[in-house]
């Protein structure tokens, strides 16, 4: 094991693939118990309820590492549960990604397939420095989204708790299906962008670190998390549904970054004012509210990588 991982706090979300994250843990834990001197580097704790991740993330001070086991909501606890703690006293964040739609350990480059391999990258992969999305004071690791998408994101997350068989990137399809007849409406807004002032009605704005959300749904297909820079999508035009349709089944492999109607842009500070409170989504989690501060923080965390090409 890698010397400078120290003492890992693990925080499993036992909930997470339909309970499947529960296995994973179980079968990690006796893993380590058979060498005796790598399980004293270990604590394992699960969380129970909503917060847990951040609560625990917090009081795990004397951490030099945090293994989140889980999908990005529980990422996104331990993230904010870490950036709660003073700056140089911040643990490494390594993750086995065993949630359903794993956006941010595909922008890491860590296998979404196989717990086994992404422990062996846990072990053996590097460690790296990148950069955090704020929002009213709340951070996000990949994904910050208003509108039709964080409308589809909430209900796409709301049917996994019920449904959690199903694979993401399906239910992100049907909610998606599912909103479309609200895309006409748009959400009046008054936006900055790096001092810049616009109006719109939007139905479409994300503002990502990594490349997608959604279960792989590629975004902003440029993104990454180390060049300290919001990349932004958002829609110059209402299109009517079935332009909507067409340009969601594209975003799916990021063929839609051509379309007439969306802009794209790269900022490091945006200000929104909504008339209105729209849908708000950060890594999955709601948000409330009608005046939205969003900044990138440059290499804010450290975190294990995989296989990267940023």
């Amino acid at each position: 094991m890698d010397n400078s991982l120290g003492h890992i706090t693990v925080i499993a979300n036992p909930a997470a693939q339909s309970g499947q994250a529960r296995v994973y843990t179980d079968r990690l834990q006796a893993y380590l118990r058979e060498d005796p001197q790598l399980a004293n580097n270990f604590n394992f704790l699960r969380t129970k309820i909503s917060g847990d991740g951040e609560r625990i993330a917090y009081a795990a001070r004397n951490a030099q590492t945090i293994l989140a086991l889980g999908g990005d909501g529980i990422i996104h606890e331990i993230v904010n549960g870490i950036m709660r703690l003073p700056e140089g006293r911040r643990p490494t964040l390594g993750i086995i990604p065993v949630g359903t739609g794993n956006d941010y350990a595909r922008t890491l480059g860590l296998s979404i397939q196989s717990p086994k391999e992404a422990l062996n990258q846990f072990f053996s992969g590097t460690k790296r420095k990148v950069d955090l999305g704020r929002v009213n004071e709340r951070y996000f690791v990949e994904s910050l989204s208003f509108g039709l998408d964080a409308a589809i994101a909430l209900d796409t997350s709301r049917r996994r708790l019920e449904n959690p068989n199903k694979r993401s990137r399906g239910l992100f399809v049907t909610s998606g299906i599912k909103y479309m007849s609200h895309v006409a409406r748009g959400w009046n807004v008054q936006a900055q962008f790096d001092g810049e002032e616009l109006s719109f009605s939007e139905t479409i704005c994300a503002l990502q670190l990594g490349p997608s959300y959604g279960g792989g749904f590629k975004i902003c297909p440029n993104a990454n998390p180390i060049d300290g820079q919001l990349h932004c999508c958002y829609n110059t035009r209402l299109p009517n549904v079935a332009h909507a349709l067409l340009l969601f089944a594209k975003a799916r492999f990021g063929k839609h970054t051509k379309s007439s109607i969306l802009e794209f842009r790269q900022s490091k500070h945006v200000v929104l004012d909504f008339e209105e409170e729209p849908p708000a989504q950060a890594d999955g989690e709601a948000l409330e509210g009608t005046h939205f501060e969003i900044d990138v923080i440059p290499q804010a965390l450290d975190v294990i990588v995989g296989n990267v090409k940023w």
